[in-house]
C-alpha cells in the first residue's frame, strides 16, 4: 500500500489568491514533505510496535520510504509537487501481507484446520494514514486563512487591514 499526496488542487487556489492581490508567505512543499515524514515514520512505529522482534530483520521497516516528484496538471499545465509514502515491494515483496494479512497454508498454521486460516495484517500504513491524514487539510487551511484574515472586506471593494490600500479582486473593484 502506498499513499500518494498532491499540491494540484492548491496551486490553483495560489494562483488565484496571487490574482487577487492576497500573498500566502507559507511554503505549501515543505509542509508537504514534513507530512510525508510524518507518515513514513509513524508507520515505521506502528510496525515495530506490532511485528514479533524474533521473526523481524527490519527489512519492511527500511522499505518504508518516501518519494518526491513533479506533476504537470491535466488542465492547469502547472508543475505541483507530488509524494508516494509506502514500503519498496522490491525489497520487501512481502510487504502487501503484512498490511492487509493472508491465509495461511501450510506448515503448522494449516494442519486440522482444512486449508488454512486467515493472519490479520498489521495495517501500519493505514493506521499512519489515519492518524496524520486529518492534520494536512488543517494546516493548509489555517495557511490559507491567516493570510486571507489580513484583509477586511467591503460591499464593493477589498482594503488590506495593515496598509489601509485597496486592492483588485474579491469585490470586483479594480
Amino acid at each position: 500500500m502506498k499513499i500518494g499526496l498532491s499540491l494540484s488542487g492548491i496551486n490553483a487556489t495560489l494562483k488565484n489568491l496571487q490574482s487577487a492581490g492576497v500573498v500566502v508567505q507559507s511554503n505549501f512543499n515543505e509542509s508537504l514533505v514534513e507530512s510525508g515524514k510524518q507518515l513514513r515514520d509513524r508507520a515505521k512505529e506502528i510496525l515495530e510496535g506490532k511485528v514479533n522482534p524474533m521473526y523481524s530483520t527490519g527489512r519492511l521497516r527500511d522499505s518504508i520510504n518516501m518519494n518526491i516528484g513533479e506533476e504537470t496538471g491535466a488542465w492547469s499545465g502547472q508543475q505541483s509537487l507530488n509524494i508516494s509514502v509506502g514500503p519498496d515491494m522490491r525489497i520487501a515483496p512481502y510487504a502487501e501481507w503484512v498490511e492487509f494479512g493472508h491465509y495461511m497454508v501450510s506448515g503448522w498454521a494449516s494442519k486440522g484446520s482444512g486449508g488454512g486460516s486467515w493472519w490479520e495484517g498489521h495495517h501500519y500504513m493505514e493506521g499512519a494514514w489515519t492518524e496524520i491524514s486529518p492534520t494536512i487539510p488543517k494546516q493548509i487551511s489555517d495557511t490559507i486563512n491567516l493570510s486571507l484574515n489580513n484583509f477586511a472586506r467591503s460591499v464593493q471593494r477589498t482594503r488590506h487591514k495593515t496598509t489601509g490600500k485597496f486592492v483588485k479582486g474579491f469585490g470586483g473593484v479594480d
